[in-house]
């Protein structure tokens, strides 16, 4: 008698159990999966090269003496280089831009970038007005200024290698307690601050410390200014590099009285443009610049060599997730660089015949 309890709660427990694992779980539906689309290319109007060169123009004083020299560039010389840059189809960047290869720009447009060493008053120069100080007119950051807003396809951008106010340098450009306004008014404005020491002596013959000494002091110089002052780059003084090629990896990164830096590129003083950084021949430790100079190797040879029929001047798709590139260039790719930053390789055939839509061969002559 006593194991019929336990016999008629048997099927109870089993039909208990049965209902369990009969129970149907609907599968999950997959979320389906996104392909990117590369950007739309019309090769007749727009054939993008994003493994091409770059220029990075070099300047100093702004106006100062009145005459071009390797240091100096007139008022009027310095519009003309703008005006230069903006009939061939560049576009202005910062050195930033570059190096993270985040060049957000325009399809059929070439990347330029103006960088500004030591940090000179004739760079950015106020003046008193009744509403308060005024950036001067004939500094360069007054007609770059003027001329962002006579030409509003473009927008400010401008790299300031610093010196900063030290017990051995003077005040950020020039003007007496307006250091800390100025970088501040340069970073708001979409422009960036960059390093270039603290005392602006060759970096040939330092010792490891030393180099940290000169580059993390000047760093927490700036960024104790103005904290969102992000600097990424380096411009060597004279464009120097320490003789011990061991000691070149602490230009991008070390530290020096607790202070630490990161940083992404350090800039030679001249000669010529830089590889794409989707490039395989893109070297961070050693870019060059262009000095903004007449006549060889200055800024206008250097443009009208770029932009000439086969120049191989960088021209962007306008899409900054992709990288294009002509089919025939495939084996200069930085790979698993360009992957690491997120971006599609986008290698395309054809020379900008395609999309003629039918329409007749024209004779050379025409």
């Amino acid at each position: 008698m006593r194991i019929l309890p336990l016999i008629f709660c048997l099927p109870l427990i089993a039909l208990t159990g049965c209902s369990k694992f009969r129970k149907v779980v609907p599968a999950a539906t997959p979320e389906p999966v996104l392909v990117p689309k590369p950007p739309k290319l019309d090769l007749t109007k727009n054939a993008p090269d994003e493994l091409g060169k770059i220029p990075v123009i070099m300047y100093h004083e702004i106006g100062k003496s009145g005459k071009n020299t390797p240091l100096d560039r007139t008022v009027a010389s310095f519009e003309k280089d703008l005006q230069l840059l903006y009939d061939k189809g560049f576009y202005l960047v910062n050195v930033s831009d570059i190096i993270n290869n985040q060049l957000n720009v325009p399809a059929g447009k070439s990347p330029v970038a103006l960088t500004f060493d030591d940090a000179r008053r004739t760079q950015f120069d106020l003046i008193q007005t009744a509403e308060g100080p005024q950036v001067a007119p004939n500094c360069a950051l007054g007609i770059l200024e003027r001329f962002v807003k006579a030409h509003p396809s473009w927008k400010l951008k401008a790299t300031f290698f610093v010196l900063p106010k030290s017990k051995v340098t003077n005040e950020s450009f020039g003007q007496t307690g307006m250091g800390k306004d100025k970088i501040a008014y340069l970073v708001k404005s979409g422009c960036e601050i960059a390093n270039h020491s603290i005392v602006h002596k060759s970096f040939a013959g330092y010792t490891a410390a030393q180099l940290q000494q000169e580059v993390a002091g000047a760093d927490k110089l700036v960024t104790d200014l103005n904290p969102e002052a992000k600097l990424e780059a380096i411009a060597l003084p004279m464009g120097k590099y320490p003789k011990n090629k061991a000691l070149w990896p602490l230009l991008l990164k070390g530290t020096d009285s607790g202070h630490s830096y990161a940083y992404k590129a350090a800039f030679d003083a001249a000669w010529r443009p830089i590889p794409s950084p989707a490039s395989l021949k893109y070297n961070p430790l050693r870019l060059e610049r262009i000095n903004s100079i007449d006549g060889l190797n200055g800024t206008r040879f250097w443009v009208e060599k770029l932009t000439a029929p086969g120049g191989g001047c960088y021209v962007s798709d306008g899409d900054p997730n992709w990288v294009s590139f002509p089919q025939s260039k495939e084996a200069e790719l930085a790979r698993a660089r360009v992957e690491k930053q997120g971006k599609q390789a986008n290698a395309y055939s054809g020379a900008g015949i395609q999309g003629a839509a039918g329409k007749p061969i024209m004779p050379a002559s025409k």
